[in-house]
């Protein structure tokens, strides 16, 4: 498949983060995957042991497989990866712990602030090395405004895979 998986780490109905891969899915080579439905629960070990992998997490292992390139538009919450988004890692990870072996994946934090996410975007950079993801580059989206088009910041992270 040549087209691109666009996945948002925020689970909020009013996220910018969603509405920013909503954005970059009007793309015609971007595929929007709203992880809110999913419906996983939060990684629990004693989950893991008792009912083995959500079959959500088994489905969204194969479409990134399937398509081989991943964006995540990620939030920041205080530094950190947001709890959402580090629990869908960590059920992945314990699914295939080189779950992202041979897939090419972009950042993208979008933030109000100035810094447009650093800490998050360089936090996921290091943290999904451990799953041999192809990291192709991040994106921060600083000083966010809706009424903005962001039509150059599409071009620009679609471009990354090319």
């Amino acid at each position: 498949m040549n087209k691109i998986l666009v996945i948002a780490g925020s689970n909020g109905s009013h996220s910018i983060n969603q509405w920013f891969a909503k954005r970059l899915a009007e793309h015609p080579q971007v595929d929007y995957l709203d992880t809110r439905e999913l419906n996983a629960p939060y990684y629990n070990m004693d989950i893991e042991e008792s009912t083995g992998y959500p079959q959500e997490i088994i489905t969204l292992y194969d479409k990134i497989h399937d398509y081989g390139k991943l964006i995540i538009v990620s939030p920041e919450y205080n530094g950190y990866t947001p709890p959402f988004l580090k629990s869908i890692t960590d059920w992945l990870s314990r699914y295939e712990r080189f779950y992202l072996d041979g897939i090419d994946v972009v950042i993208v934090a979008v933030s109000p602030g100035q810094k447009g996410g650093a800490s998050v975007r360089e936090m996921l950079t290091t943290m999904l090395s451990f799953t041999n993801a192809n990291i192709l580059g991040s994106k921060g989206i600083p000083n966010f405004l809706e009424t903005n088009d962001y039509s150059s910041e599409v071009e620009e992270i679609v471009n990354l895979f090319k």
